[in-house]
């Protein structure tokens, strides 16, 4: 993870580097850096090489990506300090493995949720989305209140092992090709329609501080995947662009 090829020469250089050595060229920026990574996790994904492996089902997957993880050396975190952290969803069982820390939560033979905290202090926490392999239905409501809270935890974390800011934050939906999104209670006027796309990665949303209001940052996200599934924009959102609870 010390090493970045160089986009034009292909050649190894460091992270630390503004340009590189051979070529000249300008390095890529952090979300340019951020959104590589994520192609490469999101390839594993479809090739079923993911770690651990999900189901072949509809997934949301985040990347949660301090700055120091991309241009430094020495971002190394503390990853005793993340065996409190879950998955989405909750309760999950951890241990450690070759590229850091790994925390799953299992059914039966397979696996339904998990987090993986990278040794440089990347976040990737994935889910199923759906309660079974035959329902193509996503209740987005939920999740986006799932990960609210969940990213909390995520950025809390970073901030107290050696994680700098600004922090990337890039939300992914594979294999969800002609789910549904769950109309929350009381707004079923709206007319729903299946979601065209099996993959969604959506742009990254920067925070330049640990302190920034995840709510209203995400917002545009949210409202992304909402227009997938035939909507104008997420429930959870007043017409001033503020967030709500809903009953």
């Amino acid at each position: 993870m010390n090493q970045l090829p160089c986009c034009d020469c292909g050649k190894d250089i460091s992270r630390t580097a503004l340009k590189c050595l051979f070529c000249g060229c300008e390095l890529p920026t952090l979300p340019v850096r951020a959104l590589r990574f994520r192609a490469e996790r999101v390839e594993l994904f479809a090739k079923c090489e993911s770690i651990p492996k999900i189901e072949n089902v509809g997934t949301l997957v985040a990347h949660v990506i301090p700055s120091n993880a991309m241009n430094s050396e020495d971002s190394q975190i503390n990853l005793g300090d993340a065996t409190s952290l879950e998955p989405f969803g909750g309760y999950a069982e951890g241990s450690f493995n070759f590229h850091g820390l790994i925390r799953q939560r299992k059914s039966k033979d397979s696996t339904q949720a998990y987090i993986q905290i990278f040794r440089n202090g990347i976040i990737e926490s994935a889910a199923n989305v759906s309660r079974n392999s035959q329902e193509k239905i996503i209740n987005f409501s939920y999740w986006e209140e799932e990960i609210i809270k969940q990213v909390s935890e995520y950025i809390s974390f970073l901030q107290n092992s050696n994680g700098k800011a600004p922090v990337q934050f890039l939300l992914s939906l594979l294999n969800v090709k002609d789910y549904f999104l769950d109309i929350p209670w009381g707004f079923h006027a709206f007319q729903r329609a299946p979601i065209l796309d099996s993959t969604i990665l959506l742009p990254p949303v920067e925070f330049p501080v640990f302190t920034m209001d995840i709510k209203n940052g995400l917002k545009a996200s949210f409202d992304m995947i909402w227009n997938a599934g035939g909507f104008p924009g997420s429930f959870h959102y007043d017409e001033n662009g503020l967030w709500r609870e809903l009953t």
